[in-house]
């Protein structure tokens, strides 16, 4: 069976704010062993496609919460 490899890198403005993005993020998504890099949070998936495809949308949702969220307390 076919197996895919996707690397997210989320690029946030700032250090602080990926280190927020990935303390909230690291308790949901430990098992993928995400990397905080300077202002990048790094997610490697590597699995059968769609369950890959899965995982990668997941990963994509919360980042769009997290911004509205934090666009939300912004304001």
């Amino acid at each position: 069976m076919a197996r895919v490899l996707i690397t997210l890198r989320i690029r946030f403005e700032d250090e602080a704010e990926a280190e927020e993005f990935f303390k909230s993020f690291f308790p949901d998504f430990s098992d993928l062993k995400p990397k905080l890099l300077g202002r990048d949070v790094v997610v490697r998936v590597e699995e059968r496609t769609a369950r890959a495809r899965a995982i990668a949308n997941s990963v994509l949702r919360m980042v769009s919460l997290f911004e509205g969220i934090s666009e939300l307390l912004r304001t």
